[in-house]
């Protein structure tokens, strides 16, 4: 059976690229120096450990893995966007209480960052209804 993606997939699928693409041209320009931070946001990169780098980059694989799904219309990609949501929760908490994250952010920053969980909410209802309407597969 063919069926046909509907637009909103592409939609996320291309956002989900393009954040990925922004998220590393970021850390680039940052650890190589063209971009500078200030002194909160260096202090935050100083104290971050193995376990915060790893867990950073599993989400964000996680969230392009459901990004694919959902484009390959694979009822997975529910499942992988609740676990990218649940672990981007319990990372910024901990983010939140173990380091200057929010200092390191400001306001802009923070305000990016609770837009950013609400439209990763708003996705995962996306593809749950995707999902009941029997178009994933």
């Amino acid at each position: 059976m063919n069926k046909k993606r509907p637009v909103r997939v592409w939609v996320i699928t291309i956002f989900y690229l393009l954040t990925a693409g922004y998220t590393l041209l970021s850390y680039f320009l940052i650890f190589s120096g063209i971009i500078a931070v200030n002194e909160a946001q260096q202090t935050y990169f100083a104290s971050l450990g193995v376990f915060d780098w790893i867990t950073t980059l599993l989400i964000g694989v996680l969230g392009l893995s459901a990004a694919i799904s959902l484009f390959m219309l694979r009822k997975i990609a529910v499942k992988l966007f609740g676990i990218a949501l649940s672990l981007n929760i319990a990372l910024t908490l901990i983010q939140t209480f173990r380091t200057n994250w929010a200092e390191a952010l400001e306001g802009p920053g923070l305000i990016g960052v609770i837009i950013g969980l609400i439209i990763l909410v708003v996705i995962l209802f996306y593809a749950k209804k995707l999902d009941k309407q029997q178009i994933l597969s």
